[in-house]
């Protein structure tokens, strides 16, 4: 596709992630704000969920959304950027994942329409959620000290490296069964 056809692409699909942006925050008023700063993520070990979510927003100068926290983890732990298409893989993994909220699903059905050729990349992301555990249930705050590779061999139920510790196991929102 030409330059100017994908930059006025990029461009509408943009103006329509921003116009439904405050209907995703709406439905987000149950949840409770982390209030945590940057600078407070900056104060978690090195190679923690927590350190490297204060890297992330650093490196794409960003800041925590509240009662949207969650969403930047899922930045960390996938390693993707933040462009539309990295952001819509992100919507597609979570949807694998079981995550079938209106903005989720509204999120996929325009990249669906805006971005044929992503077709692909879109279903390896889903397959990627669909083959992890649900972490989309997770209390990603609780997981802020955790090491994100520890977390990673977890979603995606490889062999860790040592054993994993009590605390990133308990919890019923954080059960190891399938969904």
């Amino acid at each position: 596709m030409p330059t100017f056809l994908s930059e006025v692409r990029e461009k509408i699909v943009f103006a329509i992630f921003r116009s439904i942006q405050p209907f995703y925050f709406l439905s987000r008023f149950k949840r409770q704000p982390w209030n945590l700063s940057t600078e407070d993520l900056s104060q978690f070990p090195k190679a923690s969920l927590g350190h490297d979510l204060y890297l992330f927003l650093t490196r794409n100068q960003l800041q925590l959304l509240p009662r949207a926290e969650f969403h930047d983890t899922y930045h960390v732990l996938f390693e993707y950027g933040t462009t539309m298409k990295e952001e819509t893989c992100g919507q597609f993994i979570t949807l694998g994942n079981g995550k079938k909220s209106l903005a989720n699903l509204t999120c996929v059905g325009i990249a669906l329409f805006f971005y044929p050729e992503e077709w692909t990349n879109f279903q390896r992301a889903y397959q990627t959620g669909k083959q992890a555990l649900p972490f989309h249930k997770w209390d990603m705050k609780r997981h802020l000290s955790t090491p994100t590779a520890t977390l990673r061999q977890l979603i995606f139920q490889e062999e860790p490296s040592e054993p994993l510790s009590y605390e990133v196991l308990q919890g019923p929102e954080n059960s190891i069964e399938r969904a």
